[in-house]
């Protein structure tokens, strides 16, 4: 219906629209999404309204005029230019479209930095590899990051290090381009910058929204990134910035000088910054919300809003967010992203990593594992992973130590995570069939408390006073043991990582706090990078490593978690 209090939000598939949806709603408004050409009708979990981009600009703004929005906000970056002239033509909050190129182009971002006396990064744009290498030499530089000037979430971004690596580079964009999450193929105009590296490989982005040139912070986040090729990063991680340390003031303060040089005035802003021994400086803005990895409700857990709630209400009610702008910035959780890097390419059989992930103490929720048809993918750049984990706890140690070991786990232990169907490929020593078993130390431990062992059948013969189990079985094993005893025989290749890794952890948590596990030497040699293996799923499950009552046997004490 035209006589409601419509939001027009432009574009849907691609882009973050989606993510209004539930506040428009809340505020008594009606969302009308106008659909761009590449996207496809989509399902909305809320009543709104479907109508599509026309021929003409005319004819589009006429359309979007009809239904006399209060607002219209863009999905995604390769849509701002139309919110901004549709935002323009029908009076509405937004920035002035005669500035448009420096909210949307890459290089023309830096430039009005450097009009303004803001600090910038050098850069030209070269639409040839021979053009590219002129400006390298004209920079007189080791290392340049080169990146497409219209794209987004860091697709198709290179740093080289001499010459020869930039020609490499360059002649691969401009003879295959590269492809955005649209389609759409960019092969036409490559930005050359000179490359800032950030202390520690960290790089930060900022979420703000402004109303009438005054911009309040929203959320300040930090990425970790590494090395994953020669001329590659990818994120390792997301982590929230929780209080605003000496650094981080002048972060803030650059953050608005520069949103003040670009002429935003209305809306919202998600800026990345580099911080080095000079201080911060941009890499790039872009005018809309974060990616669909920083959920509502996570946001809401870590900071007590998330983005799109505050958008509307600032463009909504400016006097409200006027008000806003005298609260400090805080957070009450603290909460990291983790993004999982592959090191190769396969089709995965099974996914322990769902099993791990959640006992770890401070655990959110995983998304994309497992990934459509089990695929796996190389991690090759930043716009590549396979998965993720959102962790959220008050206690920024907690979080840290279950980050590290998610990293340590991806790093040398990635197929305890991800089932490699062809077990060759996974480079992992093959179990063997020998050490010493648990029998002789479980004679030992029931001496001290009541004792579940796990075999290789839940027929096992058992010493007296030990409740015996296997890993099929084990979920129906009583609870509060005080000693464990793990005493496999056999190999376990033809069971399912995901199952092998579940029935262990389970049988973990059938230990009391204060319980202990021993695993013998000959189980450890049949586990998934052996003793290892089982340190890391101890770990996992709450146990801290002792010295060992005998030689070769795992023992961990449960601690209070």
């Amino acid at each position: 219906m035209k006589t409601q209090k419509n939001i027009v939000l432009i574009g849907y598939n691609n882009g973050m629209s989606s993510k209004y949806l539930p506040d428009i709603v809340s505020l008594g408004c009606h969302p009308v999404v106008l659909l761009t050409a590449k996207d496809v009708a989509p399902e909305f979990a809320v009543p709104a309204t479907l109508i599509r981009e026309q021929k003409t600009y005319q004819k589009t703004l006429a359309l979007v005029k009809s239904y006399k929005p209060l607002l219209v906000l863009a999905g995604d970056e390769l849509l701002v230019g139309l919110s901004t002239r549709l935002q323009n033509d029908l009076h509405l909050p937004g920035n002035d479209y005669k500035y448009i190129k420096d909210v949307t182009e890459k290089g023309a971002m830096h430039e009005a930095l450097k009009k303004s006396g803001v600090r910038y990064i050098r850069g030209e744009i070269a639409h040839s590899v021979k053009e590219a290498l002129a400006i390298y030499r004209k920079f007189k530089v080791k290392e340049v990051v080169i990146k497409p000037v219209h794209a987004y979430s860091s697709i198709g971004v290179a740093f080289c290090g001499s010459e020869e690596e930039l020609k490499t580079c360059a002649t691969d964009f401009f003879t295959h381009g590269v492809k955005l999450f649209n389609g759409q193929v960019l092969k036409d105009e490559l930005l050359v910058q000179e490359r800032i590296r950030g202390l520690e490989n960290y790089e930060y982005f900022i979420n703000t929204i402004s109303r009438n040139g005054k911009h309040r912070i929203l959320q300040i986040w930090q990425y970790d990134f590494v090395e994953v090729g020669k001329n590659a990063h990818a994120f390792a991680c997301i982590r929230s910035v929780n209080h605003l340390d000496i650094a981080h003031t002048a972060l803030v303060n650059y953050c608005k000088a520069a949103l003040d040089a670009l002429h935003i005035v209305d809306g919202p802003a998600h800026t990345e910054f580099f911080v080095d021994l000079n201080g911060p400086v941009m890499v790039e803005v872009n005018c809309r919300i974060s990616g669909g990895r920083l959920t509502e409700g996570y946001n809401d857990a870590i900071f007590g809003h998330h983005d799109t709630d505050q958008i509307l209400n600032a463009l909504l009610f400016p006097k409200s967010f006027h008000h806003q702008l005298a609260r400090p910035y805080r957070a009450y959780y603290n909460g990291i992203v983790k993004f999982f890097i592959a090191p190769a390419d396969f089709v995965a059989k099974s996914f322990p990593a769902l099993s791990i992930v959640k006992r770890l103490r401070s655990f959110y929720d995983a998304v994309n594992i497992p990934r459509k048809n089990n695929r796996v993918y190389k991690t090759i750049g930043f716009s590549t992973n396979n998965g993720l984990i959102r962790l959220l706890h008050r206690d920024a140690n907690i979080i840290e130590e279950d980050n590290r070991l998610l990293h340590s786990l991806e790093r040398y232990f990635f197929y305890l995570l991800y089932e490699n169907g062809n077990h060759q490929a996974e480079d992992i020593p093959p179990r063997v069939n020998k050490g010493e078993t648990g029998d002789d130390i479980a004679k030992e431990v029931i001496r001290h408390g009541l004792t579940l062992m796990m075999n290789d059948s839940i027929n096992t013969k058992v010493p007296q006073y030990v409740t015996p189990t296997d890993i099929k079985h084990v979920k129906d094993a009583l609870d509060n043991f005080a000693f464990g005893v793990v005493n496999f025989k056999k190999s376990y290749e033809q069971m399912s990582r995901q199952e092998f890794v579940e029935g262990f952890l389970t049988f973990a948590d059938k230990i009391r706090t204060g319980g202990m596990i021993i695993v013998s030497e000959r189980s450890c040699n049949l586990f998934p990078y052996g003793a290892s293996g089982v340190e890391i799923l101890l770990k996992v499950a709450g146990f801290k490593i002792v010295m060992p009552l005998k030689t070769n046997f795992v023992c961990a004490v449960k601690e209070d978690r």
